[in-house]
């Protein structure tokens, strides 16, 4: 009989200390939350699809991964998912693993980036009366005195939640230049650089703050109120194509002993036809302290548990993004990043982009940075409760497994009745103006051709052009997707690779064919173009040769909630 030490058995030295689930006394799957869970395979093609993992004698998943968080020489590897960076399951029908998700942590994410000023409505989460105002629903509340500022305390009918409506109060500071309020805005929203807002309209650096404050709350509020009308309406919700994409802004370091950018990403979703954008969510909180967190997390032993299983996994605690930062540069030493498969399945965690984390960038100072990919769940967790009357949605994106996953995460039903669909969109990326010239007069021939050929309008042309191209598919990656090329270039996409994500084996290719034909990110990335070009703050840095990778910008804030600000109110003068 071996006397060999299980430790040694799994390959871990004499010694090292390797804590199950049990001993942490953490649950070995996290528990629903809010009616949500997202841990389960996210195949569509597996008869597992769907079917949530369970605590104990699990019949679908097994689980891999050590529950401990640490740097580890496996983490290098593009062969196993199983080092200490994360839970995985791995479904015992399809072989694929899914990293294990906090369902609670996806809903406090939704909680935060849902913060609005207009506290004037129960705080509860998922009470009847969350989205009644106080002062529409009297009824629905009961008086419980003020508080020492005079401000109204009320509490809740349903749920006996007490909370406190503040009052409107003017800032001092604006003294007489409150006539300047509108144009100071208009300017920012101009392309006009703070300092010269400054000295145009003669007002102090306090004051143009307090303007941009005041309209972003604003704006808030304004999106509130439609979105509790969009709610409250009751109606049907027909045929939605949307497109998702992610942008990245830098900020400026604040100390010159530390040249580290600080780098966030933001989320957003365009409907394609009307160009509507729904709210724009970016992976930062700035209401929580960062110091507290950390330490609580040090003091309780949080930091050392894998992610899902931490009672904060949202937030990049300063110990963890350092080693992620490290096992990004030494992985992406070898592994090809123009090709978005092999770079996703480097990662210790395939859902979690870490393309905004590395050696160079560090994290605010203020405030706390969200994981990407619970920023991606709670995204589309909003998406789903505002569209969930309706027929069908059709979500268009570049290749990126985590919204991918969110996806699937927050549609899981109707991805199962085909009421959600989703396509990969892959366009050349740098194309030139011949090019785009070319592509345009190629793709007039083809449809003009078609039309000739099938004696039918242009839809009918488009239809039968896709119909012939779903059978002329190419593998790609990993996980054997299956990619077609769309058949009709233009100007604005000289080439574009469509990948459906949602495809069943039953599938009717002309059901794909109509919706491939709408396949776009146009919408959305012209969005993010208004972003660039309309507010200076947000505008791309540069880098010097001198550098060493380092970015800067003089007109890049140092705030990071600035940014949440700016976009805040571009996203809401785009949908007006």
């Amino acid at each position: 009989m071996s006397t060999q030490k299980s430790g040694e058995k799994r390959g871990r030295k004499p010694g090292s200390h390797s804590r199950s689930a049990k001993s942490t006394g953490k649950s070995r799957i996290p528990a629903e939350s809010d009616g949500l869970q997202v841990n389960f395979c996210k195949n569509n093609r597996c008869l597992n699809f769907g079917i949530p993992a369970v605590q104990t004698q699990d019949p679908c998943y097994t689980i891999s991964g050590d529950v401990s968080y640490h740097p580890s020489g496996k983490g290098t590897s593009t062969k196993t998912k199983t080092d200490g960076s994360g839970r995985q399951l791995k479904c015992k029908i399809c072989g694929q693993h899914n990293p294990i998700k906090s369902n609670e942590a996806i809903i406090e994410t939704l909680r935060t980036l849902d913060w609005s000023p207009q506290n004037d409505s129960c705080p509860t989460s998922g009470c009847v009366n969350s989205r009644l105002p106080v002062a529409e629903n009297r009824d629905c509340y009961y008086k419980k005195g003020t508080t020492q500022t005079g401000n109204q305390r009320w509490q809740c009918r349903v749920c006996k939640k007490s909370f406190v409506v503040r009052r409107n109060e003017t800032n001092p500071s604006r003294g007489k230049l409150h006539a300047r309020y509108v144009p100071s805005i208009l300017a920012l929203l101009n392309n006009a650089p703070l300092n010269r807002i400054l000295e145009i309209q003669e007002i102090s650096a306090p004051v143009l703050y307090y303007n941009i404050d005041r309209a972003y709350r604003a704006c808030l509020s304004f999106n509130q109120q439609r979105e509790r009308r969009f709610f409250l309406s009751g109606r049907e919700l027909g045929h939605f194509n949307l497109c998702s994409d992610r942008q990245t802004y830098i900020l400026n370091w604040s100390r010159r002993e530390d040249k580290r950018n600080i780098a966030f990403r933001a989320l957003a979703t365009a409907e394609i036809f009307s160009g509507f954008i729904f709210p724009i969510d970016v992976n930062y909180d700035p209401h929580v302290n960062r110091a507290n967190v950390n330490r609580d997390a040090v003091n309780s032993g949080d930091w050392m548990l894998s992610p899902a299983l931490r009672e904060k996994p949202q937030y990049w605690l300063d110990t963890d993004y350092s080693l992620e930062s490290l096992k990004n540069f030494k992985r992406q030493r070898g592994v090809d990043q123009a090709n978005p498969y092999e770079a996703a399945i480097a990662r210790d965690d395939v859902e979690s982009p870490d393309d905004n984390i590395s050696v160079t960038s560090t994290l605010p100072n203020e405030g706390m940075q969200l994981r990407e990919d619970y920023t991606m769940y709670a995204h589309f967790r909003r998406l789903s409760r505002y569209l969930a009357s309706s027929d069908l949605i059709c979500f268009h994106t570049e290749q990126e497994s985590g919204i991918r996953a969110a996806i699937f995460g927050n549609f899981v039903e109707k991805i199962k009745s085909k009421r959600v669909r989703h396509f990969y969109v892959d366009c050349y990326k740098q194309p030139t103006r011949d090019m785009r010239e070319k592509a345009s007069a190629e793709g007039k021939q083809i449809v003009s051709a078609a039309k000739s050929a099938f004696n039918c309008d242009e839809a009918l042309a488009y239809h039968s052009l896709l119909l012939d191209a779903q059978k002329h598919t190419e593998t790609r990656g990993h996980w054997g997707d299956q990619w077609f090329r769309f058949p009709v270039p233009t100007y604005a996409e000289v080439q574009k690779d469509l990948c459906h994500m949602t495809a069943f084996n039953d599938d009717d290719p002309h059901e794909t064919a109509t919706l491939a034909r709408w396949a776009t990110i146009l919408p959305v990335d012209n969005f993010f173009q208004i972003v660039r070009r309309r507010l200076s703050p947000l505008e791309r840095p540069v880098t010097s040769a001198s550098a060493e990778g380092r970015k800067w910008t003089g007109k890049a804030p140092y705030n990071p909630a600035m940014t949440i600000k700016l976009l805040g109110k571009v996203c809401t003068t785009s949908r007006i």
